[in-house]
């Protein structure tokens, strides 16, 4: 039987695990803390061409304080297209996060894909991710009722690897943050930021291990050269070589010295003899 006791206790229970589960899901900032805005928008670097668009997802979006300590930001896997010929900002991120100052931010890059942009009934590439964490320090401040940015570019061109005949992804980020900017909607979930303040820009990129880097872009996949590597020539390579070497210099410099002294003293030897002669 319930009682009045047992119904206080379900109810405060359960409004309990309501109010848990509404800020696990949903990123808001509880109403005891000041607040400000944050937009993250993602895009591709605009290329000259646009021949595929990447797919890919975004997830466990983390922001780092300037003090040390880290804000989760949690929020469901927002997939994302990008399209090299298109400057469209697609949202990933606006949430109401606690005012401060923060060094940077993180992310964890998933399932990311290559699209034909004029085929669009053809199977996606698939590709490999050398390392899933993105970890980006780029400082930029919070406060009540203010709206900061954070643009990521995407460079498509320069990110892509191939090795072993597999497609990897190595992301190559353009970063700019901007304090009290102007996030105006668009079509299809993008936005355009208008004015602010420019606090940070940087670009990073991911190595052959996986580690963001500041101002790098990963150098193509080079092979390893072999060991004990032994090169045969063909016979008839082998007499080619032979005929175009080069005797040693200071052979050649003698034999050319001592032709040249011999001469003067064939010369001398003659104008003695016709001295002689007239005498």
């Amino acid at each position: 039987m319930l009682t009045k006791q047992n119904l206080a206790l379900f109810f405060g229970t359960l409004f309990v695990l309501a109010t848990l589960f509404f800020f696990f899901i949903f990123p808001v900032t509880p109403p005891w803390q000041t607040s400000g805005r944050l937009v993250l928008a993602v895009r591709a670097v605009p290329g000259p061409t646009a021949d595929f668009t990447l797919l890919l997802g975004v997830d466990n979006i983390e922001l780092y304080k300037a003090d040390g300590g880290t804000e989760k930001v949690t929020v469901r896997v927002r997939r994302v297209t990008l399209v090299p010929g298109s400057d469209a900002l697609a949202v990933v991120l606006d949430a109401s996060v606690p005012t401060g100052n923060y060094s940077g931010f993180g992310f964890i890059l998933t399932s990311p894909e290559l699209r034909n942009s004029w085929q669009e009934d053809e199977a996606p590439t698939h590709m490999s991710l050398v390392g899933d964490t993105v970890r980006l320090d780029s400082p930029y401040h919070i406060e009540k009722d203010v709206t900061s940015t954070i643009v990521l570019a995407f460079d498509t061109l320069t990110s892509i690897h191939e090795k072993d005949g597999a497609q990897l992804f190595l992301p190559v980020i353009q970063i700019e943050t901007r304090f009290n900017a102007t996030p105006l909607p668009e079509e299809e979930s993008t936005i355009h930021i208008q004015g602010g303040i420019i606090e940070h820009s940087a670009t990073y990129g991911m190595d052959w291990d996986g580690r963001m880097r500041y101002n790098f872009r990963a150098p193509a996949v080079e092979s390893e050269p072999t060991e004990n590597l032994q090169v045969e020539f063909p016979t008839d390579t082998a007499t080619d070589i032979d005929i175009l070497a080069v005797p040693d210099d200071s052979a050649t410099t003698s034999t050319t010295t001592l032709t040249a002294e011999e001469t003067n003293e064939n010369d001398i030897q003659k104008v003695e003899e016709k001295e002689e002669e007239e005498n």
